[in-house]
């Protein structure tokens, strides 16, 4: 049995809707308590779908970093404890993280890409979050990236490279 996509499944289903909407069909799905219907779902599946591209990875991107430009970035840094860091630093120091992350997890050896690691240490941070009872995460990337466009921000007006 092949495994879909969401967007492919989505898809399908969205066919499916339609093909009993346009046959009239009465199917009611497996809701006896609202009667839901494909004229009542296929709205819902036809917005998802119209989200899907704002949210999903691109699945063949061949150019994408992985481990070995992480571990490069990470050995680049020169991070040193109890000073501010510049923005190289400060990559080194996450790439370092994210290696470490994907050694743990066995990414490192199976060829994926940065992106999806930081994909999956951010799911995990959510993870965490919830353990600690904060609630909201995704505010805590907005700030995230409040404070990495200040960053980006000063280095540019210092003089100094703007990493990214």
């Amino acid at each position: 049995m092949k495994v879909l996509t969401t967007r492919e499944g989505l898809d399908i289903l969205a066919l499916w809707l339609q093909d009993n909407i346009d046959m009239e069909s009465e199917l009611i799905f497996d809701n006896d308590v609202d009667q839901t219907t494909s004229a009542q779902l296929l709205p819902c599946v036809e917005s998802a779908l119209s989200l899907l591209p704002e949210v999903v990875l691109p699945e063949d991107d061949t150019d994408a970093a992985g481990i070995t430009e992480l571990a490069t970035i990470a050995m680049s840094g020169d991070f040193m404890p109890g000073e501010e860091p510049d923005n190289n630093a400060r990559a080194a120091l996450a790439a370092e993280l994210l290696c470490l992350f994907a050694s743990r997890t066995g990414m490192a050896r199976s060829g994926e890409c940065a992106q999806t690691m930081l994909v999956d240490l951010l799911a995990d941070l959510m993870h965490l979050a919830d353990r600690l009872g904060i609630e909201h995460f995704s505010q805590l990337v907005c700030v995230a990236g409040m404070h990495h466009g200040d960053e980006i921000r000063d280095a540019d007006s210092d003089g100094a490279p703007v990493s990214m």
